[in-house]
């Protein structure tokens, strides 16, 4: 289930290191490609310092470039390796301009991890929070497929979790009120149907939209009532 991180409450604090910082960044940035060309200057030099020493110029010059280009490639296999098992595979510390690529993707993969595990905390407070609810809880995605369902939901629904999870809600519901009610797509009332697994139980489902075109389902038993 995919939920949006809290917002951050940091304020004036933060709005004036944001300014500061990303000037910082591009002069290193700048001084970091300065010396990549720097770099490639002095090696096409010494290749045709090389090839003139031996009357060969050109093909000193294109020794001297494939030396250059052969390092440029390690770098980019020691990223793709990177990319492909960022936890298995440490990437080096070359200086210049790579380093500042390198530096920067670690940086922005220990900030995703945290995201990822503050996202991953706030899920399990919402799954242990609706798990004891009396009424039952379904998420739905997109296309009203079953994301979770609590306890409840479990019981009035017959849900399986092993079984019903990614299957559409109107597939396991298939009384005409309910294909009425979530074709609407309007969700204004709540819709009342006999429970799937034992039809003398009413139940009141309510869909509530939310996220990322994502819905709730709440899940009331009114067999008392009526």
């Amino acid at each position: 289930m995919a939920a949006d991180p809290p917002a951050s409450s940091a304020a004036l604090e933060s709005r004036a290191p944001a300014t500061s910082k990303p000037a910082k960044g591009r002069a290193l940035s700048s001084l970091a490609w300065r010396q990549e060309l720097v770099k490639l200057a002095i090696v096409a030099a010494v290749g045709l310092l090389a090839g003139q020493l031996f009357s060969h110029l050109l093909a000193g010059f294109t020794v001297a470039i494939v030396v250059y280009l052969a390092n440029q490639m390690r770098h980019l296999r020691h990223l793709r390796l990177w990319l492909m098992a960022p936890k298995h595979y440490q990437l080096p510390e070359p200086s210049g301009i790579w380093g500042e690529v390198f530096e920067a993707l670690q940086v922005l993969d220990k900030r995703n991890r945290k995201r990822k595990k503050k996202l991953a905390e706030i899920v399990a407070e919402f799954q242990a929070s609706t798990a004891a609810l009396p009424d039952g809880a379904v998420v739905l995605g997109e296309h009203g497929e079953i994301l979770w369902f609590n306890r409840a939901a479990q019981s009035l629904l017959g849900l399986r979790s092993s079984q019903d999870v990614g299957i559409r809600i109107a597939n396991l519901i298939r009384h005409p009120n309910f294909t009425d009610y979530i074709a609407e797509d309007a969700y204004a009332d709540e819709v009342e149907v006999p429970s799937p697994i034992n039809r003398s139980i009413a139940l009141a489902l309510r869909i509530i939209p939310y996220g990322n075109n994502q819905r709730l389902m709440i899940v009331r038993d009114i067999s008392e009532v009526r």
